[in-house]
Formats: C-alpha cells, sequence, structure tokens
C-alpha cells in the first residue's frame, strides 16, 4: 500500500533504511509473540467448539499478541511521513493504520493485539529517533530501557488469553 501511494503520487524515500529497520523490528515482535504465545481467534475458537469464519492468510502462522502487521505498518509509516512533504503525512499514516486493522477484519487478530502493535511501534521509531551523533553510545542504553519498561508493563498487564482483552 505504501508503495503504491509514492508511486502514485511520484515520491520518493530511503527504502533501504526503512527495510532495514522493519527486519530489525521483527525479532522483538517475534520474541513477544512466542513469550505471550497467544493463540489465533480461529484456533480459540475452534477449542471451544465455536466456528468461525477467517480470511486463509499466509502470514497467520505465529501467535496472535501481538499483532506484527500494526507494529511493522506503523512503524514503517511514521517513518515514511517522516521523509515525504507534510501534505502527505496524514495519508501515509492512515495506511499504516489500516494495516492492522484489516488483519483484525480478517479474524487474524484481536483488538487487543493490534492496540499493543500500535504502541510498540510508538515506542520503536521513538528509539530510532534518537540523533546521530549520540547513537552510538546512548541509543543501545534507551532501547533498552524502552523495552524494559514495555516488558514490565507486559507482566504486570498480561492480556486474557482466552477473549483477547486487556484490562490495563
Amino acid at each position: 500500500s505504501f508503495t503504491k501511494y509514492l508511486d502514485e503520487h511520484k515520491l520518493e524515500v530511503d527504502m533501504e533504511r526503512i527495510e532495514e529497520v522493519y527486519e530489525e523490528s521483527g525479532a522483538i515482535i517475534l520474541s513477544l509473540k512466542r513469550f505471550y504465545d497467544r493463540p489465533r481467534p480461529k484456533k480459540l475458537a475452534k477449542s471451544l467448539g465455536i466456528e468461525l469464519s477467517e480470511l486463509q492468510l499466509k502470514t497467520s502462522k505465529t501467535a496472535s499478541y501481538p499483532s506484527g502487521h500494526a507494529v511493522q505498518g506503523r512503524l514503517v509509516g511514521k517513518l515514511i511521513a517522516d521523509e515525504l512533504p507534510l501534505e502527505h503525512r496524514a495519508n501515509i499514516l492512515d495506511i499504516a493504520e489500516r494495516i492492522g486493522y484489516y488483519r483484525q477484519v480478517a479474524g487474524a487478530h484481536y483488538d487487543s493485539d493490534t492496540v499493543f502493535g500500535h504502541r510498540l511501534a510508538d515506542e520503536l521509531y521513538r528509539t530510532i529517533k534518537i540523533p546521530t551523533n549520540v547513537v552510538n553510545v546512548v541509543k543501545p542504553m534507551i532501547v533498552n530501557l524502552y523495552l524494559s519498561n514495555i516488558m514490565y508493563e507486559l507482566s504486570i498487564c498480561r492480556p486474557d488469553s482466552l477473549i483477547g482483552l486487556n484490562f490495563c
């Protein structure tokens, strides 16, 4: 969707850098998915004897929480929007939001998967935006601090794995 928008408006961004961030975020997402191991809605419904239709998606083989598409869609959207003229920012961020939402519509995620995915994207984005002159010394410490804070909050604010609700 981003590429289509950029092509339609003849806009260019540094996709090499953005793709690198995209790839690096995958390890964090997969680590959280393994930690929570929340079943996808279809799998949970089946175990409860409930029939639930969903679209067949190639990318729904991992656990549900957090939504990797929501994380990476929002993170990439913010990075792309930063490189474009201001008049395109709202459109790019809207595309980013829809990426996570459409995964819910397809039946691959609960709302709380997407909500936390967006929150994680916002935190990762903040760490990426640290000025380059302090990156080598300060950024690793800040990244660890952010992730430690997120993991702490997650440990006391664990989503209800049966119904996909987050009460925090």
